[in-house]
């Protein structure tokens, strides 16, 4: 029985590790922007997408990952700039961000369906490797995920705590109105955290996508854990989406072990509504030390 649990322990974190990724993404643009990047959903699919034709053109894994990254990180900004951007300059509500993200998720993914086709694809090419640590089974696709994410979150901590577009996310999270006063241009650092979003998005559909393939009409449904994960995780800080992510993985794994698959998405809802009413603010309920320079 406890063999058993190491497994789904096993399971669950390599899981929110790649979920971590998707979360960190929809983190970074709330905490900057207070409004949901659902466009993020559509950049989950495109990446795996562009880097499943790249391969058919043949080539090979790694200049199809850039090729994939790279192109998710510009569709962000591209709608950060055309969309978010617009709708700010407007004094838009959150309601008007969200709908318009939840729009331009729909069309991406309409326009991946007639590109591509309707159905499952995979980015592996054939069958996965088990390897046996100790008593717990695991998968090459779940080590590259593991490694790769605990990799990008260690960049992505760095990026935030000690660069200079760090400071200035940091900054704009805290007081946007003094941005402005000090003569920082909100507009381009705002661009800067969809970058940051869409780098973390499509690493996370990359990911994903090695393991267990990719849905062109999937998005929406990768999506709604991840951003479970912020909330639960604490929307003012960088790093509670990192531990969202983990609990959520875990509750995902022992769900399908302990019931069915079908069991993951309603598990998942109720721990944001337990987190709701016992937790509201989340795991993190403000920035940790190392977020705000101390």
């Amino acid at each position: 029985m406890v063999h058993d649990w190491l497994q789904v322990l096993a399971n669950g974190t390599t899981s929110g590790l790649v979920l971590a990724l998707l979360s960190s993404a929809f983190a970074v643009v709330y905490i900057t922007t207070n409004n949901f990047h659902l466009s993020l959903c559509a950049i989950f699919v495109v990446a795996p997408a562009a880097a499943y034709g790249v391969m058919r053109a043949g080539f090979g894994w790694f200049p199809a990952a850039a090729i994939a990254v790279s192109l998710g990180s510009a569709l962000s900004w591209l709608v950060g700039v055309l969309n978010h951007e617009r709708l700010e300059r407007r004094k838009a509500s959150a309601g008007a961000h969200l709908i318009s993200g939840l729009g331009l998720y729909l069309v991406i993914g309409q326009v991946l369906v007639l590109v591509m086709g309707s159905e499952s694809k995979m980015l592996r090419p054939g069958l996965d490797r088990l390897f046996k640590m100790g008593t717990v089974l695991v998968t090459s696709a779940q080590l590259l995920g593991a490694v790769c994410s605990v990799a990008v979150l260690a960049a992505f901590v760095a990026l935030i705590r000690w660069s200079r577009v760090g400071i200035r996310l940091r900054a704009l999270s805290y007081n946007p109105a003094e941005c402005e006063l000090r003569g920082i241009d909100v507009g381009r650092v705002r661009g800067m955290a969809f970058i940051v979003a869409g780098l973390l998005g499509a690493a996370s559909g990359l990911l994903a996508a090695s393991e267990s393939g990719f849905d062109p009409n999937g998005g929406l449904l990768a999506g709604l854990p991840a951003i479970v994960a912020l909330i639960i995780g604490g929307r003012q800080s960088f790093f509670g989406p990192i531990l969202g992510a983990l609990l959520i993985g875990v509750v995902r794994s022992a769900a399908v072990w302990c019931l069915s698959a079908g069991w993951q998405e309603p598990a998942t809802f109720l721990v944001l509504a337990a987190f709701l009413l016992l937790r509201p603010d989340g795991l993190l309920q403000r920035p940790g030390t190392w977020e705000v320079g101390a």
